[in-house]
């Protein structure tokens, strides 16, 4: 396992994957959250109760927007790609994010990618404590798979390409996680958006 470094700026946390840090993305004071985490909860028992669900629901779309926190969250990450990496045609706005919410006896955390649904995926952490980090799998020019890991910072924002897997860190705090993820399907190709990104 190869750890990935933090710092207070907005950078390359990895070079060769292309992983792009943006600190204090969205912070909320305590009064907003307490409103935001009531949506968010209404929004996982909606989808709950949407089917005879006899399984347990970790992602789940953010359709209920009770605040409006949820768009201004993902105009924030259009915002965002747009000055990151120039002009872009969208061929699927997604218009809301989803939320991966788990707890340390209570999560699901499985190796994936988003290529199939986007070009640059995102991943908001709006509510982490401790170490409630990331692993990606950096399987480039090398004859071994390498997992790196990386603990972001509440309110930060990481930015990947939608090929990179990836898998959540299991929380180790009482509370509830949420983290958001986001996405932009594109015409262009995510090699021809990440060449347009310049390190800082």
């Amino acid at each position: 396992m190869v750890w990935l470094s933090n710092s207070e700026q907005n950078k390359y946390i990895d070079y060769d994957l292309k992983i792009i840090s943006v600190k204090n993305f969205y912070n909320v004071n305590f009064l907003q959250r307490r409103k935001i985490n009531a949506s968010l909860e209404k929004n996982h028992i909606d989808w709950l109760m949407r089917e005879d669900r006899n399984y347990k629901i970790f992602n789940f779309p953010l359709k209920l927007d009770h605040t409006l926190f949820f768009q201004e969250v993902h105009e924030k990450f259009l915002e965002l790609c747009r000055e990151y990496f120039g002009d872009f045609k969208i061929l699927e706005d997604k218009k809301y994010p989803y939320c991966y919410r788990s707890k340390r006896d209570d999560f699901r955390s499985v190796l994936h990618d988003h290529v199939a649904t986007s070009t640059v995926s995102g991943v908001y952490y709006y509510q982490i404590k401790g170490k409630d980090g990331i692993v990606f799998e950096d399987d480039k020019s090398r004859e071994m798979i390498q997992q790196r890991e990386y603990n972001p910072q509440q309110g930060e924002l990481l930015l990947f390409p939608s090929n990179l897997v990836h898998k959540p860190v299991v929380t180790k705090s009482r509370g509830i996680r949420y983290s958001f993820n986001l996405e932009i399907q594109t015409e262009e190709s995510t090699e021809e958006l990440f060449k347009n990104y310049e390190l800082s």
